[in-house]
């Protein structure tokens, strides 16, 4: 058994697939909560903690979907059979409306037929891919009868036919996710595996994109502290022998503290208030603040790292070194969408008012 097998199936008996279940097949987790255990399992293994919040966020954002897709199926699977859900394919709709895309252009794309749908296309960077079971998956469809534009959200079983994976994943940033690409080719799916579809982004599913910022945030968070923990535990005892480098040693220990306390601060601002989303209560500055969040927590992390190696010097490049692996896994932060550039033009797009968050995916 490899590690990375023996590191997942640790997490399964300590139940934390489970953790954002709803009653009575798993945890319930708060976003505080949730926010918490990341943190831990990140600090101990960055990559896997990743992973795992993807599957997490999946099973946490399903349970709030509003339509007749019958979720109990793929709850009692999670909670008797320990299987785990990639997360859903973003969409990528930030400045355009469903109306503007072309389905023939998107990654994926899914056809009504008798009884179903089927699915063609690829869905690349599926997280802990050798232990997925299912993938949700989007598309744009066009409506052959309204001649408008659909999103479809779908739920494919890895053991369909039609089904297979191409073993692509190999950066040297968070290489244990394994997320790999799973390809579709005529891929049926009977009509109970549509979870919704609709001529507009319904309003539940923003609860996808909240869940997927808590999720990257603590991970990322986690990380910097424990580069920040490392390096303050390594220089204390010798602090002494650095006499010369003492002042600018402080100062950059110092710009750790404050990023790694603000970003804490605010990360635990957008947990409370994902919290009240997602118990119904008003929440509008939800999307702008889950995104700086985002920009900020992260930025902050790949920044405290950064100073980390060069407060510790060549030793922190060595490749046995906890520095080193850190340094890989926090440029990883760059891969998660919204890039930078987006995420600052949807913000000061809300901001001005010249966004549509009903039309948009953000």
């Amino acid at each position: 058994m490899t590690y990375l097998s023996l590191a997942v199936n640790d997490l399964i008996e300590q139940g934390i697939h489970k953790t954002t279940l709803p009653s009575p097949y798993g945890q319930a987790y708060s976003p505080l909560q949730y926010k918490d255990m990341l943190i831990r399992v990140a600090r101990h293994n960055p990559a896997l903690a990743l992973s795992m919040s993807m599957h997490l966020l999946t099973v946490w954002g399903l349970s709030r979907i509003h339509t007749d897709f019958d979720r109990s199926y793929y709850f009692q699977e999670v909670s008797r059979n320990n299987s785990l859900f990639a997360s859903p394919n973003d969409p990528v709709l930030y400045f355009r409306k469903l109306s503007d895309i072309n389905p023939d252009k998107f990654p994926v794309k899914m056809t009504f037929v008798d009884g179903g749908v089927l699915v063609n296309g690829i869905r690349p960077y599926v997280s802990l891919e050798p232990f997925v079971q299912f993938l949700p998956i989007m598309s744009i469809t066009r409506n052959p009868e309204t001649k408008e534009n659909e999103i479809v959200f779908a739920m494919v079983h890895k053991s369909d036919p039609g089904v297979s994976v191409k073993k692509d994943w190999d950066t040297i940033s968070m290489s244990q996710t394994h997320s790999n690409t799973v390809e579709l080719n005529q891929v049926f799916l009977p009509t109970e595996r549509i979870i919704s579809r609709n001529a507009e982004i319904p309003l539940d599913m923003d609860v996808f994109p909240y869940l997927f910022r808590i999720g990257i945030c603590s991970v990322y968070f986690g990380v910097a502290k424990t580069a920040f923990e490392h390096v303050a535990q390594e220089l204390a005892p010798s602090i002494a022998s650095h006499a010369s480098r003492a002042f600018g040693l402080h100062q950059k220990l110092a710009e750790m503290k404050i990023l790694l306390d603000t970003s804490e601060s605010q990360l635990i601002r957008f947990c409370l208030l994902a919290e009240s989303y997602l118990q119904g209560e008003p929440a509008p500055d939800i999307t702008s603040i889950s995104l700086i969040t985002k920009e900020y927590v992260l930025t902050s992390a790949e920044r405290i790292v950064e100073l980390a190696v060069d407060m510790m010097g060549i030793q922190a490049m060595q490749p046995e070194s906890l520095l080193s692996k850190l340094y890989l896994d926090v440029k990883a932060n760059t891969f998660h969408l919204p890039r930078s550039d987006v995420l600052k033009e949807i913000i000061a797009k809300q901001q001005l008012g010249v966004l549509t968050i009903r039309s948009r995916w953000c």
